[in-house]
């Protein structure tokens, strides 16, 4: 399932390509209660090209959705999420998280900082965790308008990625 440019190409060839023109975006996918979404958010971070996908939590997670986009994108599990966030912190990478929690932002008004940035989805039903708030400089939130509280982790990756290649290109 790739792109007529890259048909017949090794995984490698296409990984190594692709980490030419990679946004500098970590993704954080949440796995602490189960992997629901992790896929897509997996596939679409190949889609934007963004630069690496963490999944802090569970090891485990369903990769059928992910249509082997993982073996373009980088996809690393990290099991100590304090340990992450604070190399991230450490490193000067700002942490935004994205839930629709009060005192969030609204996606539009927001201005994606400068260089790397490490975005965390937080677990369906549950959110951003306390420990990766507790490191964000920011919460972000995808104004809705419909009866539903929040739209799940793999729409919302979709939607905060699109908007960051927008922003910054």
């Amino acid at each position: 399932n790739v792109i007529d440019v890259f048909k017949w190409m090794s995984d490698e060839y296409i990984h190594d390509e692709l980490k030419k023109t990679q946004l500098p975006f970590v993704a954080v996918a949440e796995n602490f209660a189960n992997d629901f979404n992790i896929a897509t958010l997996v596939r679409n971070a190949n889609a934007f090209n963004i630069q690496e996908v963490s999944i802090v939590g569970h090891r485990r997670w369903d990769r059928r959705g992910a249509v082997g986009t993982y073996h373009y994108t980088d996809v690393i599990h990290r099991s100590d999420p304090n340990l992450f966030y604070s190399r991230m912190a450490e490193k000067g990478i700002p942490i935004i998280a994205i839930d629709n929690i009060e005192g969030s932002i609204d996606l539009p008004e927001f201005t994606w900082p400068k260089g790397k940035v490490c975005v965390v989805f937080g677990q369906e039903q549950i959110g951003v965790s306390n420990i990766a708030l507790s490191y964000a400089q920011t919460c972000v939130a995808i104004p809705q308008r419909g009866s539903v509280r929040s739209l799940n982790v793999g729409t919302s990756s979709g939607i905060i990625m699109y908007d960051y290649m927008v922003k910054n290109s």
